[in-house]
């Protein structure tokens, strides 16, 4: 990865002297949140760790990126294309016996009542972490509640896409115990 960084620098006239990464254990880790020569630390793993390397950066009066631990929820909606589901074979029986007993709970009515869409934006506004979520269905004004105020809280809604390997096309990052700071584009290293 170094090398394909210092290229990258060098191509565009950069001198190598402004990106410098480290990989190491809590000890290089706390040396580098509490030096005061450090004007931004970007740091990516678990919420623990990221909670400390936050507060050594906040006492230090400098810029924290941190990336955490998180889990995508992703909500299938009663009109959500099937056909783009791929299972892999040892898991699909697995797969289908649990949406035979979910499918076995169905009940038909309205799809904005508690215990449908209402349901899934609490459940899914109910944990820690609110990096990214997913929403598949065809119909807009479930996207629209989705990604509307009392929708879900997270930082980055897919509709009809996976929660992984989502092209962002400026900065994000996450809400809640995901992290804090903006990673990616210019406006993240304000």
């Amino acid at each position: 990865m170094t090398e394909i960084i210092a290229g990258v620098l060098e191509k565009n006239n950069l001198h190598g002297a402004i990106f410098t990464s480290f990989c190491g254990g809590a000890e290089m880790g706390q040396a580098i949140a509490c030096d005061r020569w450090i004007p931004l630390v970007s740091f990516t793993g678990s919420s623990k760790v990221g909670q400390m390397v936050q507060q050594i950066g906040n006492e230090q009066f400098g810029k924290c990126l941190v990336e955490l631990s998180g889990n995508n929820a992703i909500i299938v909606m009663d009109d959500a294309n099937i056909q783009l589901s791929l299972l892999h074979e040892s898991i699909y029986q697995t797969v289908f016996d649990q949406l035979i007993g979910v499918y076995k709970q169905v009940k038909i009515g309205d799809h904005l009542e508690k215990k449908t869409l209402k349901e899934s934006i609490e459940i899914n506004n109910s944990v820690p972490q609110g990096l990214s979520c997913s929403i598949f269905t065809r119909k807009p004004e479930i996207i629209f509640k989705w990604i509307g105020p009392l929708g879900s809280d997270c930082t980055i809604v897919n509709v009809n896409i996976p929660t992984n390997g989502a092209k962002i096309g400026g900065a994000f990052g996450g809400e809640k115990a995901t992290g804090s700071g903006r990673e990616a584009e210019s406006d993240s290293w304000k």
